[in-house]
């Protein structure tokens, strides 16, 4: 008896779970840039944005009537351009390819928009430099295998089944390379694209 009780308990806890989980997908661009001064290669590099892509799943599960808890899952680049590359530097550009997992709350106070925070992991997969326009494993990594990563933004939903998002966050690298003695973070801001499978 105590088994079918709980049987019957765990189905009408998961029927509103079901009715309310959901799943996105998408893609867009990425423009980041370095916080903080650095070194590479003994060179003191003056960085500037740096322009890439990014595709992201998006599983999601309503809590409350305006409050869902999501988590982006997400394979993201993010860089820097060297400004002083021509006056003698040879690295050109420097590359970041993340797998992020992103959880966060959002907050829709309205049926068009949301408003979402949280804090996650950004996995490096590969550091890589640009050099004579090339792209080569970077010898000095400037990044962590694994780095915090804060994050802020918007998202809307014009249509039935379409997102659009901004986003913008700062992810904690390493210490390595930095002139001021700090660690170094990237800034970044995700425009996106996404699409409601269910």
């Amino acid at each position: 008896m105590k088994s079918v009780v709980l049987t019957v308990l765990m189905c009408l806890l998961l029927l509103p779970l079901n009715a309310q989980l959901g799943l996105s997908a998408g893609a867009g661009i990425t423009i980041s840039d370095l916080r903080g001064q650095i070194e590479v290669g003994g060179d003191e590099i003056l960085s500037s944005a740096f322009t890439s892509w990014m595709i992201y799943a998006r599983p999601e599960l309503g809590v409350f009537e305006h409050i869902s808890v999501a988590a982006d899952v997400q394979i993201a680049n993010q860089g820097f351009i060297n400004k002083n590359d021509g006056s003698g530097q040879q690295l050109e550009a420097r590359r970041f390819n993340f797998i992020e997992v992103l959880p966060q709350v959002e907050f829709r106070p309205f049926s068009f928009m949301g408003v979402a925070a949280g804090a996650g992991v950004s996995v490096r997969i590969r550091e890589a430099d640009k050099i004579n326009g090339a792209w080569v494993d970077a010898k000095d990594k400037l990044s962590n295998s694994a780095n915090l990563t804060y994050f802020a933004g918007a998202r809307f939903y014009p249509f039935s089944n379409f997102t659009f998002h901004v986003t913008a966050g700062l992810t904690k690298l390493a210490d390595t390379g930095s002139l001021t003695g700090k660690s170094l973070k990237a800034g970044n801001i995700q425009i996106g694209v996404g699409y409601k499978i269910f």
